[in-house]
């Protein structure tokens, strides 16, 4: 007899069996699941593509405003320039004067000859106005060769020129508190001059007290700011001296003061993402910019973080690999943002190196460039794009620069640079031992992070200060730190250009 159905296939399931016991082995086990790889080698080409059209955007059009820039917004900047120079000299001499310097010893402090007394018309008369305020003497002389080079270059002088040079050799001739002024006149060495048609002015006969007092307290306000700005900055430079042999030393002796923790991620994903974001955002700054201006850079900023949004190939949560480019509060958002003010004042020694580089190879520059045409032209000089936009002075470009400098700035080229670029080379060179995978990798991150700036001569200054971005990286893990320093160091940038080429 045939065996009942309850007999071939008896009823277990009350009791406790694995799932494989009772199902065939095929029908178990789920196919094995393929991680995606990163493509390394196309990411690495792109890489280069997207540094190498950066750069040679950047010299095209720098290539292009040779001999296009507006000579309004140059004459602009030169004037701001000047008058910052002669503000300073102007508050030193008062200084000096109220100590009880004679003329002469007040004279020799400050030099023989001031540094603007060369260039342009205007520039040669402000500097006239500024020696009748200081050293008469060196006024007649000063004009004395302004008249014969007017004569000797004529088709170089304009109307305007020629005006300003009468009104200087009026005041030389007559001399402080005899030359008279008409209100038209008092209009025009202001709008030609600024601060120093004021000071024109305030030697006039009729001058007011209170002309007198302008005139000072923004000269004193002006050495002030400076003055404060370098006592600042240098205390914060000795600070970071000294912060750096003392955290070398605890690094050394106790590597686990350093936080960075590479998840188990391939390092080629790190530069898929970084060849995506660069590549995004050399697009959106030759589209958005023209068509919108600021509002145009502010959204190829925010926009071109989009690209490390190839990460999601890696098939990870999200968290780990925002951790791994150190999007993560780190051992808190305080302790980080006090980090980040050590890490700025480890900058600076490093800055001033690089700044010292940059001064000899810029005077080297000069000397080999093109001379002016003649004696009363002034030679173009590379302008940064930030004073374009700041001397135009309207609040909305002032604000969208402050943003786009000390915000924006500081968020994107710290995810892009020492978040996802820094990660890769980390993590390629994580086998090395750790000291030589660091430096090595805050070197190749320093000098990408420099090459794609358009500052030809802060090269080697912006190569240091990336380097130095990423060693705040390797000591905190987090990205808080060097967004923090990022943004101080621009900040005080843009706070002196905004200070000294427009208030």
């Amino acid at each position: 007899m045939e065996p009942s159905l309850g007999e071939t296939f008896p009823d277990k399931s009350d009791q406790d069996q694995p799932i494989e016991q009772i199902l065939p082995a095929e029908l178990v086990m789920p196919p094995e699941i393929q991680r995606p790889r990163p493509r390394t080698g196309m990411a690495l080409v792109l890489s280069i593509l997207a540094v190498g059209l950066f750069v040679g955007i950047s010299w095209i059009s720098q290539q292009e405003e040779q001999g296009t820039q507006d000579p309004e917004l140059t004459r602009r900047v030169v004037a701001a320039e000047v008058q910052t120079i002669g503000q300073v000299y102007y508050a030193l001499h008062y200084l000096l004067s109220n100590q009880g310097a004679g003329a002469d010893e007040t004279s020799d402090l400050l030099g023989d000859d001031l540094p603007t007394d060369s260039g342009p018309v205007s520039v040669r008369v402000a500097t006239i106005v500024l020696y009748m305020a200081i050293d008469e003497t060196r006024a007649a002389e000063s004009l004395k060769e302004l008249i014969e080079l007017a004569e000797q270059y004529r088709d170089a002088v304009t109307d305007q020129d020629r005006r300003l040079i009468a009104l200087a050799q009026r005041l030389v001739e007559q001399g402080k508190g005899a030359v008279e002024l008409t209100t038209t006149e008092r209009e025009f060495l202001r709008s030609e001059l600024g601060w120093f048609g004021d000071l024109y002015a305030s030697m006039a006969r009729d001058a007011s007290p209170a002309l007198e007092q302008r005139v000072l307290r923004r000269a004193i306000r002006t050495a002030a700011v400076l003055g404060g700005g370098a006592i600042i900055v240098l205390t914060l430079a000795i600070v970071g001296c000294v912060a750096w042999p003392v955290c070398l030393y605890r690094w050394a002796t106790r590597p686990e003061r350093l936080h960075l923790q590479l998840e188990p991620i391939p390092a080629g994903f790190y530069l898929e993402a970084f060849a995506t974001t660069m590549l995004l955002a050399l697009g959106l700054q030759l589209l958005l910019p023209p068509l919108a201006g600021m509002v145009g850079v502010l959204a190829a900023q925010i926009l071109a973080t989009l690209g490390l949004a190839v990460l999601r190939r890696t098939r990870e949560p999200a968290r780990r690999w925002l951790r791994d480019l150190g999007l993560h509060r780190g051992r808190g958002l305080l302790r980080e943002a006090f980090a980040g003010v050590t890490l700025y004042t480890m900058v600076l020694p490093v800055l001033f190196v690089g700044a010292v580089f940059t001064g000899w190879l810029s005077s080297w520059v000069e000397g080999a460039a093109e001379e002016p045409r003649t004696p009363l032209d002034a030679p173009e000089t590379p302008m940064h794009p930030i004073i374009r936009e700041m001397v135009e002075t309207e609040p909305y470009t002032v604000i969208a620069v402050f943003l786009a400098a000390v915000v924006l700035a500081p968020l994107t080229e710290e995810l892009v640079f020492r978040g996802a670029l820094y990660r890769f080379v980390r993590g390629a060179t994580a086998r090395w031992p750790r000291g030589f995978s660091a430096l090595l990798s805050a070197l190749v991150c320093g000098l990408v992070f420099g090459i794609v700036h358009p500052q030809w001569l802060s090269y080697l200054p912006l190569a240091l200060v990336g380097a130095v971005f990423c060693v705040g990286r390797e000591w905190r893990g987090s990205l808080i730190a060097s967004m923090v320093a990022h943004a101080i160091h621009n900040g005080i940038i843009v706070s002196l250009t905004f200070l000294l080429l427009v208030g």
